[in-house]
């Protein structure tokens, strides 16, 4: 029997030692790749003790933020930010919507328990309603009115 040559010997070690390698740097490049993605993306998830950044985001929830232009202890109407869009006579549609106030509206400000007589015609509200869109479900009380005069900036 012929003995193998040291080059077939060498050629024969590397091959594996060449494989195991390639396996070991994907391997790391995938691991490092998955921990830059984790990184990247759970700054912008809520974790269970963060706020969302929509409190109102509810499956089949409707509403919006709005200013207060009446009030009373059945309903109230508002004028919505950001939902002037022209229709097709190029007027603007107004975005005004009424709601009615329930015994299951959840009323707050601040955070806490509030009722509809806290509300005043020109503060900013955030409402929900769902199943038929006019029944409110929760109103939240910005406090800030919009005759209320921006305080000026310190440095």
């Amino acid at each position: 029997m012929e003995r193998p040559s040291k080059k077939s010997k060498l050629k024969q070690t590397k091959k594996p030692i060449m494989i195991a390698a390639v396996i070991v740097i994907a391997g790391l490049g995938f691991g490092g790749g998955m921990q830059f993605q984790k990184s990247r993306t759970s700054s912008t998830k809520p974790s269970a003790q963060q706020t969302p950044a929509n409190p109102f985001a509810e499956r089949n929830a409707t509403g919006g933020l709005g200013k207060v232009t009446a009030i009373s202890g059945e309903s109230i109407a508002v004028e919505q930010i950001g939902t002037r869009r022209p229709t097709q006579d190029g007027t603007a549609e107004s975005g005004s919507r009424t709601y009615k106030i329930t015994g299951v509206t959840k009323i707050t400000k601040s955070g806490k328990a509030a009722t509809a007589t806290d509300i005043k015609i020109g503060m900013t509200v955030m409402i929900q309603s769902s199943g038929n869109n006019t029944d409110a479900t929760q109103i939240r009380i910005s406090g800030a009115t919009s005759s209320a005069t921006p305080a000026a900036p310190t440095n």
